[in-house]
């Protein structure tokens, strides 16, 4: 229907207002569609350019960065899993159900609300997935006038292990095309997991997600150290060009 739409044979659908939004969204967003040479700037930066030949299970090897799969949505499960075609357009729709909406289900407006935790995040709802009755949106906080109205793509009703799993900023980047604000969610190993907030002053603080109890390794302490230093001195070559819009 969304294809029918563009090319103007649809015009009289009852979706229609809510697939006019979706053809104004940028193809691209995810990183699953960005640019070969956007994706290979990716890759290295995550240190995963290498995994391919070295680990075609696309598991994440110690060196490597979360988040796991960073750009293989088109090949493994639009190509692969579903048999799409190489239709740009078609692989645009794909990644849209896949961006904007909760599994199966893509739902006006409450696809529309920015995601953001901490103390901006300002609503709370039931599941979109009860069909006993229709999805609510309700304030969780008091909401000025001109406030942005937040949910949370990772601590929501519907949002599965990812409130445990470790889901946070790098699979954010991957499944929804950018990078959260602050507080952000980086379990980066599983010795390694903080969340960075930033304070009213702009100064950032790191809030330790690891058991209180256990102390963070020498071991886990040179990898990141390691990381550090590989990230800081991380550039592009003179010949390295990203296209617009990558």
């Amino acid at each position: 229907e969304l294809k029918l739409q563009k090319e103007g044979k649809d015009a009289d659908s009852k979706y229609g207002p809510y697939i006019e939004y979706l053809l104004q969204q940028d193809e691209g967003q995810l990183p699953s569609h960005w640019s070969e040479p956007g994706q290979q700037i990716f890759l290295e930066l995550l240190a995963q350019d290498n995994n391919i030949e070295h680990n075609p299970t696309g598991a994440l090897r110690k060196d490597d960065l979360r988040p796991s799969e960073p750009v293989d949505y088109i090949v493994d499960d639009w190509k692969l899993g579903c048999q799409g075609s190489d239709d740009l357009f078609e692989q645009h729709a794909a990644l849209l159900l896949l961006q904007r909406g909760w599994d199966e289900l893509m739902i006006p407006v409450y696809d529309m609300m920015s995601h953001r935790n901490g103390k901006w995040l300002n609503t709370k709802s039931n599941s979109v997935h009860n069909q006993e009755e229709p999805v609510m949106v309700r304030a969780a906080t008091a909401i000025k006038k001109g406030d942005e109205i937040y949910t949370s793509y990772n601590l929501c009703t519907d949002c599965g292990n990812r409130a445990t799993s470790g889901y946070g900023t790098p699979e954010i980047l991957r499944d929804f095309g950018f990078v959260e604000n602050y507080p952000q969610r980086w379990f980066l190993t599983k010795a390694v997991k903080f969340d960075l907030n930033q304070n009213d002053d702009g100064s950032l603080e790191v809030v330790w997600k690891t058991k209180k109890k256990k102390k963070t390794s020498v071991k886990s302490i040179v990898w990141m150290q390691h990381q550090l230093e590989r990230l800081r001195y991380f550039s592009m070559d003179d010949d390295d060009v990203i296209p617009m819009g990558v």
